[in-house]
């Protein structure tokens, strides 16, 4: 059957949408992901992109035509397959009409939009448009439920436009920079390596742009009302909507879904407030590669912003308190990690606590003290403060919503104290993740329509992206034995895994840890290449409460890097068969 391709509202201002140029023409093949058609609003160009396979049977608009959001541009179906004369839309509509309906309204669009914002009454509403927020408002409108979403900023959220999109971008500049550099020791040479960090920053910004789009496109799908502006709840489920020019609006909803996320952490360390430094949120706008840089905290995001800055040829230090970086993490992948970071010319200090930080004209100097006490310091071109991230409470401001810590405190049902409010994602602590705010967001906006879910956070897959990779899920043996569960545990390292060694990269290893009796697989961790996506066939075992013995009946593909994963379980059945454990 055809498919309708629409005019998505990318905004809450957004009216009207201008088709600057199609990508394909009518009879042309398409395939799901590429280029339909280029639009530009009042805020920016995009690339629409089609979520369909088959043929572009129909294009009603031509270049430069304006069209009203959420109105039919065209179809895609099979070959043959017959579709309206006319775009579909209101009685007796043609181009020509929707072209003077367009031009009767253009210039009064923000007017028509608060008028509406301010009557607005719905079943959902979420306040906040990251991937805890953007997820649930489309799992409410999919359960058949009237949604809007409010957002202050861009859509997606820190994970998208400040956190996990751009920095693993990033990385991926730096894996490749890193594998042309080793190439030369298999006899590939490409000259004299250089880079522009202009460029980067363009490729990353349009990898950026293309997925907001994205977002933008499924929520005008799910016929979501998208409200631009910082969202503040009130007593009586009422959402004020303050909007960066200073106008204001109010809307209802029956259940409220708070999403609001989290910022950095600055903490409170002399002389810090008064000097220059980068978080998270600023470090991807630096205007040029930094001679220098010293990163506070070992943690996941410190490590992996030392592997970009040290491919760029940047002289990395690294501060942790902690005595071992990624200190959350097992104790192993922490020591592998360490020494093959260490390799790329990274400097580690752990154990050593940050006593003060002096701005010296365009430099920073970093003063600390290590365990023994000695005295460090550090003179520095960049700074960055990277020790975790609080809840943004903003939207909760003026309710009495209770908190743990400084969180918001939900149940297993994702809801707080008030009656119809749910809150997920960074701002209810926890794993703060991107695809866990997601999984919360599932059960929330569940939960806000009448049905039954509750959170399970047994099997949450955990990833660093440096080089190499490290991805973990369940618990280390420490965690289980604090536990009380009689655990063991096994490690295949990568020295023996045939695509490793074509890879080049035979440092990592898998560990498994597995219940004594039965051979339940409790936890595992990876480090090396690709293990992001190994670990979840790991996690998919795990939630389905598999068994060592079950991951060796599993044929896995050779060569493969998680093979590892099977010939880990299969040393752990045999030693199981020879201490008469099975049979």
């Amino acid at each position: 059957m055809a498919k309708e391709i629409f005019m998505p509202k990318l905004s809450s201002t957004m009216e009207v949408g201008t088709l600057l140029q199609w990508f394909k023409e009518e009879g042309d093949t398409v395939e799901i992901g590429e280029p339909l058609f280029e639009i530009m609003t009042d805020k920016i160009n995009i690339e629409v992109e089609a979520y369909d396979d088959g043929i572009l049977l129909k294009k009603y608009f031509d270049q430069d035509a304006q069209v009203p959001v959420n109105h039919v541009v065209g179809y895609i179906g099979q070959e043959n397959e017959q579709v309206p004369a006319e775009p579909p839309g209101l009685a007796g509509e043609t181009t020509d009409s929707v072209q003077e309906e367009v031009a009767a309204t253009v210039g009064s669009t923000s007017e028509a939009v608060a008028v509406n914002s301010a009557a607005a009454r719905y079943d959902i509403v979420v306040i906040g448009g990251g991937p805890g927020g953007y997820v649930a408002a489309l799992h409410a409108a999919e359960l058949g439920k009237k949604v809007a979403l409010v957002e202050a900023d861009f859509l997606g959220g820190t994970c998208l436009n400040r956190g996990c999109i751009p920095s693993k971008t990033l990385l991926k500049h730096a894996e490749v920079i890193e594998s042309i550099e080793e190439a030369r020791a298999w006899g590939i040479e490409s000259g004299e390596l250089s880079f522009s960090l202009d460029k980067m920053k363009k490729r990353k910004d349009d990898v950026i742009q293309k997925l907001r789009g994205g977002i933008a496109y499924l929520l005008s799908q799910g016929k979501i009302d998208l409200h631009q502006g910082f969202g503040i709840l009130e007593e009586g489920k009422v959402i004020r909507v303050e909007t960066k020019a200073g106008e204001t609006t109010r809307i209802q909803a029956d259940r409220i879904i708070v999403a609001t996320g989290s910022t950095p952490v600055v903490p409170p360390i002399p002389g810090l407030a008064s000097a220059q430094f980068d978080t998270s949120d600023t470090i991807f706008d630096l205007p040029a590669i930094p001679k220098s840089v010293v990163i506070i905290g070992g943690g996941v995001i410190g490590v992996e912003f030392a592997c970009i800055f040290a491919s760029l040829q940047s002289d990395v230090t690294v501060i942790e308190a902690a005595d071992r970086i990624i200190p959350s993490e097992d104790a192993d992948a922490s020591k592998v990690l360490t020494k093959l970071l260490k390799k790329k010319g990274i400097r580690f200090y752990t154990s050593t606590k940050v006593t003060e930080v002096q701005q010296d004209g365009e430099k920073k100097v970093v003063k600390c003290t290590d365990a023994k006490g000695k005295e460090l310091s550090f003179k520095t071109e960049t700074l960055i403060v990277s020790v975790g991230r609080k809840p943004n409470l903003s939207a909760v401001q003026d309710v009495a919503i209770e908190k743990e810590g400084p969180f918001i405190k939900v149940n297993e049902k994702m809801e707080t104290n008030l009656p119809g409010i749910y809150a997920v994602g960074d701002v209810v602590g926890g794993y703060q993740l991107a695809h866990v705010a997601s999984a919360e967001g599932v059960v929330a906006a569940a939960n806000a329509a009448g049905l039954e879910e509750k959170m399970e956070y047994k099997v949450v897959p955990r990833c660093i992206y440096t080089l190499p990779e490290v991805a973990s899920v369940g618990m280390t043996e420490e965690e289980a034995k604090k536990k009380g569960l009689s655990v063991r545990t096994e490690r295949f390292d990568h020295v023996g895994n045939g695509k490793a060694l074509a890879l080049g990269e035979t440092n990592g290893f898998v560990k498994v840890v597995y219940e004594e009796k039965y051979g339940e697989i409790i936890g595992v961790t990876m480090v090396g290449p690709h293990v992001t996506e190994m670990i979840s066939e790991a996690s998919a075992f795990m939630h389905l409460e598999g068994t060592v013995e079950e991951v060796t009946k599993m044929i896995h593909p050779h060569p493969t890097v998680s093979e590892a994963f099977y010939e880990n379980a299969m040393h752990i059945v045999n030693k199981m068969r020879t201490n008469g454990v099975l049979v």
